[in-house]
C-alpha cells in the first residue's frame, strides 16, 4: 500500500501540529523540485498519503488503487 493515511495518534493535540509542519514541509519540497517527482500508487492510497501523491509531477497509478479522502 502507498498510504493508509495519518493514524488516530498522529491527530491528537499533542501530535498534530507537528505531523502537519512536516507534511507541509515535505509537499512544499516535492512541488519546488528542481527535477521531477513521479509517484507510484498501488494498493491503498488514503488520506495524507493521497495528498502527497497528488503534489508528485506525475502520478503512475495501478488500475486496482483505492483513492480516497475522508
Amino acid at each position: 500500500h502507498f498510504s493508509f493515511g495519518a493514524s488516530v495518534e498522529e491527530h491528537l493535540p499533542e501530535a498534530c501540529a507537528a505531523m502537519l509542519k512536516g507534511l507541509h514541509t515535505l509537499l512544499l519540497r516535492m512541488v519546488e523540485s528542481s527535477v521531477p517527482v513521479l509517484v507510484a500508487v498501488r494498493g491503498q492510497c488514503l488520506g495524507g498519503g493521497l495528498e502527497v501523491a497528488l503534489a508528485g509531477h506525475l502520478i503512475f497509478v495501478a488500475p486496482d488503487a483505492v483513492l480516497g479522502q475522508p
